[in-house]
């Protein structure tokens, strides 16, 4: 497996894996299901122009993708926090997220950053909590979806 920059040639391939991911293991997680709608239309290729998801993916300065024969993850967001990391569902516990956010820490300590923040799906708390992230708030609502908000000092 490798893990690289997201290239112009993985838009619609990441689109896809996030789509296929969210509403596989996230979709039971929402106040309402406006929310889940506006999570899924931010991704969907049929939705957006190949351009348009390249536009919104450029916007985050890492961004991440784990690479087999195809894309079986990404990871992206700003110095001090993660927007969105996801994993295939058949390669679950295969080690990719964790390389995707070790590759990840790597670059927001070169942005001299000295904590990571992510609003956690209910499904990912124990990953997080596993790599080292602690909860900072109970279950909050973030943009319609239930979270927790999670917090690591690098």
């Amino acid at each position: 497996m490798k893990i690289r920059r997201l290239e112009e040639r993985d838009v619609i391939d990441v689109a896809d894996l996030a789509m296929r991911t969210f509403r596989r293991y996230n979709s039971l997680d929402f106040y309402d299901e406006e929310a889940i709608t506006k999570t899924l239309d931010y991704f969907d290729p049929t939705k957006n122009t190949k351009q348009q998801l390249l536009d919104k993916f450029s916007k985050k300065p890492i961004f991440y993708v784990a690479e087999e024969d195809e894309i079986v993850g990404m990871i992206c967001g700003m110095a001090n926090r993660i927007s969105s990391l996801f994993v295939d569902g058949t390669q679950h516990r295969s080690g990719i997220g964790k390389k995707l956010l070790e590759r990840f820490e790597i670059e927001a300590k070169e942005y001299n950053s000295n904590y990571i923040s992510i609003e956690a799906s209910l499904y990912a708390v124990a990953f997080y909590q596993k790599m080292g992230f602690n909860k900072t708030t109970g279950i909050c609502n973030h943009m319609g979806l239930k979270v927790y908000k999670m917090e690591k000092v690098l």
